[in-house]
């Protein structure tokens, strides 16, 4: 006996959650919203959160395989990437200081 889901085919499918909390998990995650905090507010364990997002990621990625294809770019804007990455740099060479004071 075989079974076919109506997710089948569909960004829901391979997960068991309500297609609502999926649905509430990403735009959480998509507004910056931590992932302990989208787990609280959403309902869920954090790591139904953490396979939510991997399936979103997969997702996209097969998305942008498919669709962006033969792009021959001259320039490449990466503001949000460098942001993030700067304000690693910054917390790393604070973390430095303060641990290097303390000795």
């Amino acid at each position: 006996n075989r079974f076919f889901s109506e997710r089948r085919f569909t960004g829901y499918s391979g997960l068991k959650l309500p297609p609502e909390k999926i649905n509430q998990i990403v735009n959480c995650l998509v507004e910056g919203v931590s992932i302990r905090a989208t787990s609280r507010l959403v309902g869920v364990e954090k790591k139904t959160v953490l396979r939510v997002l991997v399936h979103a990621g997969e997702l996209c990625q097969r998305v942008m395989d498919s669709r962006l294809r033969g792009l021959h770019l001259r320039y490449v804007q990466a503001d949000e990437i460098w942001n993030w990455v700067g304000v690693i740099v910054i917390a790393l060479l604070l973390s430095w200081a303060i641990l290097g004071s303390m000795r």
